[in-house]
């Protein structure tokens, strides 16, 4: 007779809970063990990822990649932990690699990188798919022999990009916006929106025409012709609506009085928001001016607290003995106190419109807002001379300090242009002080462009371009 086993269900009942506990600490252990392992890693692979070197670093980055899946391999094959180790310590070498490649590519590759976003920004990467592989190909190219020393042929092949992703941007710029706006348009004509809305409907048509003619004629340059594109979608738009708003006001027989005080009412929940009372006895004028003018001032006051947080965080980073922390910081708190007065006068020289203080970390910028140039023009205006003369005043106060001069585009233009423009600018402006200001620093002194790189508002508004076409005095102690 075969002897039997027999489990009561109470004893195999605890058996399973006893099996599901080991396997949930051998889990556990497995977790561990990998997180101990792979960790570090991970960390610096994510680093690698957040500069972008699977694109501006392939090679280091596939190196990188081909040894952290064979550590990943060893580890689901449970081989040997000093391999896995090893594999892994390779992997990291070539994470870093990559990242300092990363580095040099953006400085090679500023031209590229930016026509590459411009494109991806109006989805030439679905809306021009074979342009846009075969710009990125070519980039791709470019980036491999930048790493592998080629300089000459990584330069070449940027540029190649470079012109493929403007082609792709081009080609979504007239399917994107263009079509779309066509299409809009038509609508606006088949609603017979032109009775109720001709100037704006008449606005959307003369900034398409003018938007297709500048694609046509400058390719290379669509920061133009995509703000006219824009600004023509959106008035078709605005036509439609203001022309259902017109046939409302005409079908609930609005009075013209209501009307206006309708349009006042946007303003009025504006102003009370900022604590501001808005009158219109005097029509929109005053409270639109009292309305900006709060908000010119909580931007400069959110400029003023992002720069006290800033010092109050370099304060923080000394943490050596309390004596030496304290002397330091005293003597940093004393330096701050010298230049915030510095900065104090400086402001009761101009008015907002004519420039603005800022600090950066131990530099101080004048932002001369209120200097203006002719377009496409690095000619000295006589209307900035008096400008130009408070100016002189500034040098005066900080004295010992370097000083850079600045220039600064909007994004209108081609790159190149822009940047060949914005040194042109700022060097003029420093030859105008050196000739004209005997107390000007002109061999402790340089003139630097950065085109459109450097935008400090919209580029999609006249106000924000404006703002970025601007110069900048960057005083820098030398102490």
């Amino acid at each position: 007779m075969t002897g039997r086993v027999f489990v009561s269900w109470s004893n195999f009942g605890k058996l399973c809970i006893i099996m599901m506990l080991s396997a949930m600490v051998n889990v556990h252990a497995a977790d561990a063990l990998r997180t101990s392992l792979f960790s570090d890693t991970e960390k610096v692979m994510q680093q690698a990822k957040d500069s972008q070197a699977p694109l501006l670093a392939p090679v280091s980055y596939e190196e990188a990649m081909d040894a952290y899946n064979k550590a990943e391999k060893r580890y689901q094959k449970k081989q040997k932990v000093e391999k896995i180790k090893n594999d892994l310590a390779n992997a990291t070498t070539y994470f870093y690699k990559a990242i300092e490649s990363t580095n040099l590519a953006r400085i090679t590759f500023k031209s590229a990188i930016k026509a590459r976003g411009d494109a991806e920004g109006v989805e030439a990467n679905t809306l021009a798919s074979e342009e846009w592989e075969r710009a990125e190909k070519q980039f791709n190219d470019a980036a491999e022999a930048l790493e592998t020393g080629s300089l000459s042929t990584a330069n070449k092949k940027a540029e190649e990009a470079e012109k493929t992703y403007r082609e792709a941007e081009l080609i979504a710029i007239k399917h994107n916006y263009l079509s779309k706006t066509r299409d809009i348009i038509d609508q606006a004509k088949k609603e017979k929106v032109y009775k109720y809305a001709p100037l704006t409907l008449d606005r959307a048509e003369d900034l398409l025409k003018k938007a297709e003619h500048e694609l046509t004629v400058n390719r290379y340059d669509t920061d133009y012709p995509r703000s006219l594109a824009k600004q023509s979608l959106y008035e078709a738009k605005h036509s439609i609506f203001l022309a259902g708003y017109v046939k409302q006001i005409r079908k609930d027989d609005v009075t013209l009085e209501q009307l206006i005080l309708d349009l006042e009412k946007p303003l009025i929940e504006v102003s009370e928001s900022m604590d501001i009372v808005a009158e219109f006895d005097q029509g929109f004028a005053e409270p639109t001016k009292k309305a900006k003018g709060k908000v010119d001032l909580l931007m400069m006051q959110a400029q003023e607290l992002s720069q006290v947080k800033l010092k109050m965080a370099e304060l923080e980073k000394d943490y050596g003995g309390l004596e030496r922390r304290l002397g330091i910081q005293s003597q940093r708190i004393a330096k701050q106190e010298e230049q915030q007065a510095k900065i104090a006068k400086i402001n009761r020289l101009f008015h907002a419109e004519e420039a603005v203080v800022l600090m950066q970390g131990d530099n101080i910028i004048i932002r001369a807002v209120g200097l203006s140039f002719s377009p496409g023009s690095s000619k000295v205006n006589t209307g900035n001379i008096r400008l130009l003369k408070k100016l002189e005043q500034v040098f005066d106060i900080f004295k010992g300090y370097d000083v850079v001069v600045e220039g600064h585009t909007d994004s209108f233009g081609g790159d190149s242009a822009n940047l060949t423009l914005s040194y042109d600018r700022a060097n003029a402006i420093r030859e105008y002080f050196s000739v004209n200001m005997p107390n000007f620093p002109s061999a402790h002194s340089s003139a630097k462009g950065y085109g459109e790189t450097q935008p400090i508002a919209n580029n999609e508004t006249a106000a924000g371009r404006k703002k970025n076409r601007r110069i900048d005095l960057v005083f820098i102690p030398t102490m």
